[in-house]
C-alpha cells in the first residue's frame, strides 16, 4: 500500500518498478499511481507477484517508487518459495541419485544449514542405532561437501565412506566444516552415516549434510577445466 506523506499542490504520479529482481518477481499492478491534492492521503495498492518455478530458492527484488523527480523510495520484497526440496535439493545436488536408510531416514530441514536455505539431517536414533544417506557418482572428479554433528559424546559420530571404506569422521559437537576428496575413475558409492553408540542415551543427537558438489572430469584433467592435461601413449 502506498500514499503520500504530505498534500501536493498539483497531481503527482508515482512510478513503481522492480529492480535487481529475480526473474520470477515482477510488479503486476499499481505501476502508475496518481495522487491529487484531494486523494493524496488515500492508500493505493501495489501488487508484486511471483510466478511458479521449478527451483527452491526464495527470490528477491527491490521495489522502487519515484515521482516526477521529487522523491524516491525503495522497499525489499522476498518470495516465499512453495517448492518443497528433496534430499538432493537440500544438499545442493539434485541431479545425483539419493537414498537413505538405517534405523531412521534422513530428512530435509531448514534450521541448521550452510546456505541459510536447507540441509539434510539424520533421522532420530537411539542407543546402538544408525541413520545413513548415500549417493553414487562416476569418477574421476573432485568431491566436496559440508557437514556438522551435535551429540552428547564423541562416541556418537558422523562418518563418511567411499565404497565402504571410511575416509573421515566427526563426533561430539562439531560445527560446519568442509571435506574435499578426489575420486578416481569408475563408479563410487558415497555414504554419510550417523551412528549412536550403545548406552549413551542421547535423545537429541543428530548430524547434518549440505552443499555436496561433484563433477566428473576427464581422466587426465588435473586442473578440472574439462580438458585432458597429459597425453598417454602406449
Amino acid at each position: 500500500l502506498v500514499k503520500l506523506k504530505d498534500q501536493p499542490s498539483s497531481n503527482i504520479t508515482v512510478l513503481v518498478s522492480a529492480a535487481n529482481a529475480d526473474a520470477d518477481l515482477a510488479v503486476t499492478a499499481g505501476t502508475n499511481l496518481l495522487f491529487t491534492p484531494a486523494t493524496w492521503g488515500n492508500w493505493q495498492t501495489v501488487q508484486v507477484s511471483a510466478v511458479e518455478d521449478s527451483d527452491m530458492l526464495a527470490g528477491t527484488a527491490t521495489i522502487r517508487l519515484a515521482a516526477n523527480g521529487l522523491f524516491k523510495s525503495a522497499v525489499a520484497a522476498t518470495e516465499l518459495d512453495n517448492d518443497v526440496p528433496t534430499l538432493g535439493g537440500a544438499v545442493n545436488a539434485p541431479a545425483l541419485p539419493w537414498s537413505t536408510g538405517g534405523d531412521a531416514a534422513w530428512f530435509v530441514e531448514g534450521t541448521n544449514t550452510m546456505d541459510n536455505f536447507a540441509a539434510a539431517q539424520s533421522g532420530p536414533v537411539t542407543n546402538g542405532q544408525s541413520s545413513w544417506i548415500s549417493t553414487t557418482v562416476m569418477g574421476p572428479g573432485p568431491l566436496s561437501f559440508w557437514w556438522s554433528v551435535s551429540a552428547s559424546t564423541t562416541a556418537n559420530l558422523l562418518r563418511f565412506t567411499i565404497d565402504g571404506v571410511e575416509r573421515a569422521r566427526i563426533g561430539g559437537v562439531a560445527g560446519w566444516s568442509q571435506i574435499e576428496h578426489y575420486l578416481r575413475v569408475g563408479a563410487h558409492q558415497l555414504k554419510w552415516e550417523y551412528l549412536q553408540a550403545p548406552d549413551t542415551n542421547d535423545t537429541t543427537g543428530a548430524a547434518w549434510l549440505d552443499q555436496v558438489s561433484f563433477a566428473t572430469v576427464a581422466a587426465n584433467d588435473f586442473d578440472y577445466d574439462g580438458k585432458a592435461d597429459i597425453a598417454v601413449f602406449n
